[in-house]
């Protein structure tokens, strides 16, 4: 990922649009004269008062407004307002009326907005963050905990398969992480959260140096616990990741090099004890290669390309009726598979069953019409 402060100010302005339509919730109530509350606090006439819905229909129905409104409620609601549109009208007048209330008043907001968030309040808690910033003079702890409420806020929107949301939030995340990283080197905990960015994107090299410099950062043994947790597996994906592209490159040996350790390491790792197996394949040890993926089934595991690759041993073994067994298998779970279908025509062809065979290549054929080994297998098993 890069950083954009173009696309980050257009996403913060969409954000801004979100948090004004909630203004919606919001009456106000225009007073016909100076209205004087508790200690003297005074809410000058030319001044809009905010009442937020809720509190107005609960005071209906309790019958608590027939008389006075709850001072508590109209605090509320001020902050609400000011977090909701940092340039609504009557913001300074609303700041002042919250500093005679309680010249204090940044504490009440702050740990509003942290419950908030702990309750998955989220809109509530950004309201109250923006709200905060009018009072609290500490921008980089305002950021912090705004983009660590839009990381959860992502993380709630993809749960919901809102991949609009989830990317406003995201992006908007990461790139106030960013900023922070860059204005304030010294603060690891942006370097914490902003690492899991890069290693999303697979932008492992990034993610390890981002959290290397946190680790050598933090002074709380628990992060650097964690955080050493993550490099370890990071790096371990990163190493996997070369193994693959070294394999798609035909380079089968420094792809094992890599991968014998990881699986070692890692035993419960499916994913690479698969492609290990893949690689002692390519170099003909299908004893190796057989006894990782029957370990494979053993664990439960039983994607199609377990199948394939056994049958391929088989096949490459001269044990044809076991290749085509395996076969099977990976066409019945992947009927669509081109490949899939190639090697089960090849094992029928082996096996003297023509007519499978070509059932099964011209499948193959109709599936991948340009696919050059496909073409040659299906000119190869015509011929017989």
């Amino acid at each position: 990922m890069e950083y954009n402060s173009e696309r980050k100010d257009k996403l913060w302005g969409i954000l801004k649009d979100k948090l004004k339509d909630r203004l919606k919730y919001v009456l106000f109530i225009e007073l016909k004269k100076d209205l004087v509350l508790k200690n003297n606090l005074c809410i000058k006439k030319d001044v809009l008062l905010p009442i937020k819905s809720e509190y107005l229909l609960n005071g209906i129905k309790t019958g608590e407004y027939i008389d006075s409104i709850k001072l508590n409620e109209i605090i509320s609601s001020i902050i609400f307002v000011m977090g909701s549109d940092s340039s609504f009208k009557y913001n300074d007048s609303y700041l002042k009326i919250l500093m005679d209330y309680d010249n204090k008043i940044e504490n009440y907001i702050l740990k509003n907005a942290l419950e908030y968030a702990k309750k998955r309040k989220y809109f509530d808690s950004i309201v109250y963050f923006n709200a905060l910033s009018f009072t609290h003079k500490k921008e980089k702890e305002i950021k912090y905990n705004t983009a660590i409420v839009l990381k959860e806020m992502a993380e709630q929107s993809l749960k919901n398969k809102n991949r609009k949301d989830y990317r406003l939030y995201h992006d908007l995340s990461f790139y106030i992480f960013f900023e922070l990283k860059r204005q304030y080197p010294d603060f690891p905990y942006s370097g914490f959260y902003l690492g899991f960015y890069y290693a999303e994107e697979k932008e492992y090299d990034m993610a390890l140096k981002i959290w290397g410099d946190s680790y050598r950062a933090l002074g709380d043994p628990k992060y650097k616990d964690k955080l050493k947790r993550l490099m370890d597996a990071v790096s371990a994906q990163r190493n996997f990741e070369h193994a693959k592209q070294s394999i798609d490159s035909n380079h089968i040996e420094e792809a094992l090099r890599i991968l014998i350790p990881l699986i070692e390491k890692y035993d419960k790792w499916s994913e690479a004890i698969y492609y290990t197996a893949l690689a002692y394949r390519k170099v003909e040890n299908y004893a190796k290669a057989e006894l990782l993926l029957n370990n494979l089934l053993k664990n439960g595991e039983c994607f199609s390309e377990i199948y394939n690759e056994l049958g391929l041993c088989k096949f490459f073994t001269g044990d044809i009726e076991d290749s085509i067994k395996y076969f099977e298998k990976a066409v019945h779970i992947k009927r669509d598979n081109a490949e899939y279908l190639c090697n089960l025509a090849l094992a029928y062809s082996e096996n003297g069953e023509h007519d499978k065979a070509m059932k099964m290549i011209n499948e193959a054929y109709d599936k991948a019409p340009d696919d050059d080994i496909i073409k040659q297998s299906k000119q190869l098993i015509e011929n017989r």
